[in-house]
């Protein structure tokens, strides 16, 4: 497993003293965020219907129909929006209005490591750690609880944007079909060139990503991805990938950095073509792998030291791969790499949703975040449908209504029938269930808990 960055408590609590702005009761925040809403308003936060959900490093963020985002888990940079740095929350908390964001109005959100960024009426937002300028706000250095808007740049208006991603310690965003950058660059990840492989260049100012002579083109732009130290996007229907590629997760079939977008390798083989020539769909990136969606078929590249490709095996690939189809033991077809609609990538495991509603997860399990009931220290390198969950409060998850799926460090969430279920580990309330610490961890989908 891949060492993740973790920054002192000392230095988080140094951090949190310096932001300029107020720390009110958590309580008493929540309350006159709810208070001040018109009754209609208060109606539909009473009982949520949600549309997407995102899984961060130890939290999560779930946007509802009706435009409203809320927030759970750690919190120690301000990452829920809350306008606290309570230590954490293991309940949904609605993300307050600031600096013209205005929660209700939310169309596309994101959440990185230790920062999360929305699109509220077109402009975009982020708030949490912003040690290298990840907010896209001209304090650097400085956390925010509270969102904060993203400074317009250049060509970079932030006035339509359509789609944020946040990665480690960078974010990209899509505005007017093409793709911006900004954080930390020591790998290339931002598009920018980088004089030393490593370095801790970094720029809050979002920049386009650069045309590639006889390559990328940034323009009609329809996916981005922002992970580990490296991104990708998926420009007139082609993946491009760059910066990082100590796994191969580029996908060009080196392990050499680039801090140009590269294009994804084609191949062929006995188990499918990947043509990378105009139908990929979706991409999603995480710590040290890939995984794409070309004409409703998944393939995945980079690291696979916990079967996180799904391609049957342990080994890694510098080149795309397809996720293999699963039998049962007599032989019946439990999963077929087919009709898939949506992919995500989590540090160690990997989750898909296909035509019908119903979601498959595979690679790492040591915390339940496959959803199959166990915990157990065995790899999976194929996919298993996610089970059905035990009913609570009135509620139980069915896997064949699924429409959104997020996969996170150790922890899934997934969106059914407008309900958010999350399973896995749950050391900081993650899950949303009311509930943290040792023995929370669920093994099967649960329903968040709004107060």
């Amino acid at each position: 497993m891949r060492k993740r960055h973790i920054v002192p408590l000392a230095v988080i609590a140094l951090m949190a003293a310096a932001s300029v702005f107020a720390v009110l009761h958590f309580d008493e925040l929540q309350e006159r965020i709810y208070d001040g809403r018109k009754a209609s308003e208060r109606s539909a936060l009473k009982d949520p219907v949600f549309a997407d959900v995102e899984t961060g490093n130890f939290f999560a963020c779930g946007l509802t129909t009706s435009g409203y985002v809320y927030c759970w888990g750690d919190n120690h940079y301000g990452q829920l929006g809350t306008g606290s740095y309570t230590e954490l929350s293991d309940q949904p908390k609605l993300v307050v209005d600031a600096g013209g964001f205005t929660n209700g109005h939310v169309t596309s959100i994101t959440t990185g490591d230790f920062h999360t960024c929305a699109v509220s009426d077109g402009t975009a937002y982020c708030w949490g750690n912003n040690m290298v300028g990840q907010l896209g706000s001209a304090s650097a250095g400085q956390t925010s609880n509270v969102p904060v808007p993203v400074d317009p740049s250049g060509s970079f208006l932030s006035k339509e944007v359509s789609e944020i991603r946040a990665g480690y310690m960078h974010t990209c965003a899509v505005e007017k079909s093409q793709v911006f950058c900004w954080g930390n660059n020591g790998w290339g990840q931002t598009g920018q060139p980088v004089s030393k492989q490593g370095s801790a260049a970094s720029s809050s100012v979002p920049a386009p990503v650069p045309n590639v002579p006889g390559g990328f083109v940034n323009s009609d732009i329809s996916k981005v991805a922002a992970a580990d130290n490296f991104s990708c996007a998926v420009s007139l229907g082609k993946l491009y990938c760059w910066g990082n590629n100590q796994s191969g997760q580029l996908g060009n079939g080196s392990f050499e950095m680039s801090s140009q977008p590269s294009l994804v390798k084609s191949l062929s083989g006995t188990d499918g073509s990947f043509k990378n020539d105009g139908h990929i769909t979706d991409v999603a990136a995480a710590s040290g792998h890939v995984c794409a969606v070309e004409d409703g078929q998944a393939w995945c590249w980079g690291n696979n030291d916990q079967g996180q490709l799904g391609t049957g095996s342990l080994v890694s690939s510098i080149e795309p791969a397809p996720v293999k189809d699963s039998l049962s033991t007599e032989g019946r077809v439990m999963f077929a790499n087919k009709n898939i609609v949506g992919i995500t990538t989590g540090i160690l495991h990997t989750c898909l949703v296909n035509s019908e509603g119903r979601s498959f997860c595979w690679g790492n399990n040591v915390h339940g975040e496959l959803g199959r009931g166990t915990v157990d220290t065995e790899d999976h390198p194929v996919p298993a449908k996610v089970a059905e969950g035990r009913r609570q409060r009135g509620i139980a998850f069915t896997n064949s209504g699924v429409t959104r799926v997020s996969a996170g460090m150790g922890s899934t969430c997934l969106v059914s029938a407008g309900r958010i279920f999350c399973f896995g580990y749950n050391s900081r309330g993650q899950l949303g269930t009311g509930e943290h610490g040792p023995g929370t961890d669920e093994h099967l989908p649960a329903v968040i808990k709004i107060k």
